[in-house]
This record gives C-alpha cells, sequence and structure tokens, in this order.
C-alpha cells in the first residue's frame, strides 16, 4: 500500500510483487482446474497476478471467469496508494486488451468481472478507476443472530477479539486495552481467542492478568463452524483492533459475521472494515489512530452506550440479511447476474 505507481522504482517492486503472485498462483490452477474463480478482498498486486497466471495457463477462450471482489475504497491517504495502484493496473489492462483486439488470438480479460458488494461502493471505485465496477452480494454472514431483551443491558458484557491473531491485528494491544479499561463500572468478561502461534509474550500477559483477578476466558482450541458461530453469539461486542494501513485494501470475515449476527463492532474508521461498519452501524464507534489509547476510546464509548448500540446492531443485521450472506451471494452467482457485471470496458 506504500508503493506509489508514480514513482519508477515503486513500479518496478510493484511488477516483481505481481510476477511472484501469477508464479505462485500458475500451479494452483493447474492442480484444481477451475471454472470459475472468486477473488475476495484482492488489491491490485494480486488481481493483476491472478490475471497474469490466467493469460500465461491457458488458451485463448478456455481461462476460467475471474470474478475480483474490489474492497471499499478508503479515505485518501499521503502514505498509502491503494486507490492509485488500482487506477495504474486497469490502465495497463486498457492498453494490453487494445493490443490483443488487434490481434488473431482472443481477449482472455473478456472473462475479467471486477465487483464489489453495493452500487454506491461501485460507483466510487469506478470513478477511482475510470472502469465500470459490477456489484455482487459478500457471502460472509452467519445463519444465526442474537436475541435480547429490550433496553435490558447484558451483565457482564462480553467482549471479543476472535479468529486468527496477529499483530497487525492488534493481538499486542490487548493487554494494555483491558487494563486501561479495567476501572469502568460496567461489568466485563473479556474473550480472547488464540493459536499456537500467536504471540507468547501477549498470551503471558494475559495469564498474569488472569490470575490478578481480570475476567479473561482464553480459548485456545481450533473450532468447529458450529462452534465458532455459539462463540460469536455469546459476545456482545466484537473488537477488531486492526491496524488501519493493514485494512486499506481487506475485508474481514469476521467484520462481515458479527455485522450478519448483530454483534456491536469496534474497528478502524479509516479503512475498508470501517467503510462497511458505517453503512450497517452507523453509530457504532470506531478509532482513528492504532494506538492504546484511540481503541480505548472507541471501545469505552461502545461499553457506555451498550443497550442502544446493541438494538441499532440488530436492526443492522436485518439489513445486512436482505442484502448479503451465503444464500444472496448463491444465487446471484448462479444467476444471469455473473453476465452482468461482465467488464464491458475491454
Amino acid at each position: 500500500m506504500k508503493r506509489n505507481p508514480d514513482r519508477l522504482i515503486d513500479r518496478i517492486r510493484l511488477k516483481m510483487a505481481t510476477a511472484t503472485v501469477c508464479k505462485e498462483v500458475r500451479p494452483l490452477l493447474r492442480r484444481i482446474q477451475p471454472n470459475l474463480i472468486y477473488a475476495n478482498s484482492v488489491n491490485a498486486v494480486v488481481c493483476e497476478g491472478i490475471l497474469q497466471a490466467l493469460r500465461t495457463t491457458y488458451l485463448p477462450g478456455r481461462a476460467p471467469f475471474l470474478i475480483a471482489e474490489l474492497p471499499f475504497r478508503c479515505e485518501p491517504s499521503p502514505r498509502h496508494f491503494y486507490g492509485q495502484q488500482l487506477a495504474a493496473m486497469f490502465r495497463r489492462l486498457k492498453r494490453s486488451a487494445a493490443r490483443q483486439n488487434t490481434a488473431v488470438a482472443s481477449n482472455p480479460l473478456d472473462r475479467f468481472a471486477p465487483i464489489t458488494v453495493d452500487q454506491q461502493t461501485a460507483s466510487l471505485l469506478a470513478q477511482t478507476v475510470d472502469a465500470e465496477i459490477g456489484v455482487l452480494p459478500s457471502p460472509y454472514a452467519v445463519r444465526t443472530r442474537r436475541q435480547l431483551v429490550a433496553g435490558q443491558p447484558p451483565q457482564p458484557l462480553r467482549i471479543g477479539s476472535v479468529g486468527h491473531q496477529r499483530e497487525s491485528k492488534g493481538f499486542h494491544y490487548l493487554p494494555a486495552i483491558f487494563e486501561t479499561l479495567s476501572n469502568l463500572k460496567n461489568s466485563i468478561q473479556w474473550v480472547v481467542q488464540h493459536q499456537n502461534d500467536s504471540d507468547p509474550t501477549t498470551l503471558e500477559k494475559l495469564r498474569q492478568m488472569q490470575s490478578q483477578g481480570f475476567q479473561i476466558e482464553l480459548i485456545d482450541e481450533e473450532l468447529t463452524r458450529d462452534a465458532y458461530e455459539q462463540l460469536l453469539l455469546g459476545l456482545d461486542i466484537i473488537l477488531l483492533p486492526y491496524k488501519p494501513e493493514h485494512y486499506q485494501s481487506m475485508i474481514s470475515g469476521i467484520c462481515y459475521e458479527g455485522l450478519s449476527q448483530g454483534n456491536i463492532v469496534v474497528a478502524p474508521r479509516h479503512t475498508s472494515v470501517g467503510k462497511i461498519i458505517g453503512e450497517f452501524q452507523p453509530l457504532s464507534p470506531q478509532f482513528d489512530e492504532w494506538t492504546v489509547d484511540s481503541i480505548s476510546t472507541a471501545l469505552d464509548a461502545a461499553i457506555d452506550s451498550a443497550t442502544s448500540l446493541n438494538a441499532a446492531a440488530i436492526q443492522g443485521a436485518s439489513l445486512f440479511a436482505q442484502a448479503h450472506g451465503p444464500d444472496a451471494f448463491a444465487s446471484a452467482i448462479a444467476s444471469k447476474a455473473v453476465d452482468d457485471v461482465a467488464f464491458k470496458a475491454f
């Protein structure tokens, strides 16, 4: 995200990264032999790398259909160049298509469909890349939804950090966040899922805090899908203390699942994750800086307004269910919608 495609050295580095993606994807294509590829939340390097792999692996007209979900456009940043990278990729693809259209071989890009998850986002991205962007719903969702007693604040309030823990997801910040919020009048139960490769220093701090009386539940087992959904059902707030720079062009499955189930979701504001939360939970507090203070302030606000935010989150889940989830996605991708999102600009 820090590579500016207007700088020669960065263009070279981006080209090398794209070539690496192509090299890694080609063996997968040969082994799997897909008819259709759905690439979730891909940045420009991954998208172009897959297209290069398709061009170099298949004969003209034989390539599988590629649906590439481009994430929410984020706030402009002088340090990160996701939008510029996408725009540069589309310019290259258009030039390539123009050259191939004059040749005998058919253009493999006629089976490329760049899409996003709603019309507003598609329109914004289309302005950025000067190309047509289709719309398909997100497949992420859970099958269950939280049931709350109206006006009754949960006791204790269960706040969870779940999924695969790593530094870019803010796992190392959790002990300091818990300590910062330790004097709240609300009763808090912290729930932390972790894995064998999670940072051992952070885990040791969390275990020490348990022995000091902090209400921390550590879950260190690989969960089945049903058990994972039950874990989410038991949470009131899902904390996503993610590094904003890392989520400029990524979406989070946990974010979608939390929205679909009706959890309050707290996350970085100016990111692809923050944009989707803003659509379905516009009142949920979000943080601006990747610091303990900024994350704790947003989480404190969510705790303080948990009763009203819970009701709003349940309403947001109903809206989410109308537009997204596996049923909506399967229905769309099995219908003529795939033809409708095909990229007409090439």
